[in-house]
């Protein structure tokens, strides 16, 4: 354990803030509080259960033309709303 630590002091510094643990179920009860960004489309919403959920990856994919990039930009300006 002492080897490990002085080596994680080596790449972050030794002024680095300590190294904490969080369980799974902290880091599930943080993520199942905060809202979803609401798409302002009813089906795409309903779809998603409320809105594309923050502190995920989501990738949106079909064929051109289907507004892949439309809801991109969409959920770039929701967010800000």
């Amino acid at each position: 354990n002492q080897e490990a630590l002085s080596i994680i002091r080596t790449v972050f510094g030794t002024n680095s803030s300590p190294i904490t643990s969080t369980s799974a179920y902290s880091l599930l009860t943080k993520e199942t509080q905060l809202d979803p960004i609401v798409t302002f489309n009813s089906a795409i919403d309903e779809m998603l259960g409320g809105g594309v959920p923050r502190g995920k990856l989501i990738e949106f994919c079909g064929v051109p033309g289907v507004g892949k990039t439309q809801i991109g930009l969409q959920l770039a300006v929701d967010v800000h709303i």
